[in-house]
């Protein structure tokens, strides 16, 4: 999983199955399950939902048949099944396995290996995938889910990241402030308990979600701190979320030439095809690559671009560390 995280998805696919295929020979459905839950947030990295449902789908039919009491209570394979999920049925019994283990953490057997099996990371993957594949009803039904889940497990780390994810849907249904509010508990929690990863996800989407509010200012803090998280843990792809997110950030309270300078910068971060955007995040930078074309005419666009395109890394973390003027000046 670490080794997705950072961008080695080669790798990461090669260790899974390899577990997988001890987990197969030794008849270990805890094993099992973790690699198809393992699987399915690589497919999720890949932009490959279909894949990453059937995956995360298969993680919970095998804690289901090894008698996983959350597992029971969820749908089957049925996207339009999450809307109707019992949220007091799943905490009661989410609050109950936690007491449970907390009072067993030595037991052993069967019914342990089942316990373990991690069924609110398969409920995450599973809101993903269906954010992926525009089902958002379905999408925050499975995410709130998995938060109730871990809300009871009680692990800030996990709690954090439904948060995000949760929030991230919320801004696509258009609920923003709603979205900053969950964000942000996402974010407290992530500094109070701070993981490997990092929090660039988490400051990615509530710099998007806050720019809906328009809080500019707040949102291109967000950002930056986004790119810089990002960079420190070197995950490329962080970084450029974040300068995307901070282009449509100066594009809206008119930094013009800077935005058209981070488009520059981002185009060519693209060119090696490993910064795909998801759809909002491409429609939210289309209309903002339309408004500074408009604003600056051809001529000045082109030059701010290829100012970008030439910039070095260290050039352009000068520039976002700035405080910009309105309208066209850059510094």
């Amino acid at each position: 999983r670490l080794a997705d995280q950072l961008g080695d998805a080669a790798n990461a696919r090669a260790w899974v199955e390899e577990g997988r295929l001890i987990a197969e020979q030794a008849g270990d459905p805890a094993a099992l399950a973790l690699a198809a839950d393992s699987l399915a947030m690589i497919e999720i990295a890949a932009g490959r939902p279909a894949e990453a449902l059937a995956c995360a789908n298969a993680c919970i039919r095998l804690a289901r048949r090894a008698g996983h009491p959350i597992a029971r209570l969820l749908p089957e394979d049925d996207a339009g099944g999450w809307a109707t999920v019992d949220p007091l049925a799943l905490k009661a019994t989410a609050s109950a396995l936690a007491k449970e283990q907390d009072r067993s953490p030595e037991r052993t057997g069967s019914a342990a290996e089942a316990l373990s099996i991690d069924v609110a990371s398969a409920i995450n993957d599973i809101g993903l995938a269906q954010v992926l594949l525009g089902d958002l009803t379905a999408a925050r039904g499975a995410l709130s889910s998995s938060l109730i889940v871990r809300e009871a497990a009680g692990n800030t780390m996990d709690i954090a990241i439904s948060c995000s994810n949760l929030g991230y849907v919320l801004l696509l249904q258009g609920e923003a402030q709603a979205a900053v509010n969950t964000l942000e508990r996402a974010l407290r929690l992530q500094e109070a308990d701070q993981s490997v990863y990092g929090a660039w996800p988490i400051l990615q989407n509530l710099a998007i979600a806050l720019n809906a509010l328009g809080s500019f200012d707040r949102a291109a803090e967000m950002a930056i701190r986004c790119c810089r998280d990002a960079r420190d843990y070197g995950i490329g792809a962080g970084v450029f979320n974040g300068l995307t997110a901070l282009l449509v950030i100066e594009a809206n309270r008119g930094s013009d030439i800077r935005a058209a300078t981070l488009l520059g910068v981002t185009e060519r971060m693209s060119e090696s095809g490993q910064n795909p955007l998801l759809g909002y995040e491409r429609q939210l930078r289309d209309e903002a690559v339309s408004r500074i074309a408009a604003a600056l005419g051809p001529a000045d666009l082109a030059a701010a671009v290829a100012a970008g395109r030439a910039m070095s890394e260290d050039a352009v973390v000068a520039m976002i560390s700035s405080t910009p003027d309105s309208g066209r000046s850059l510094l």
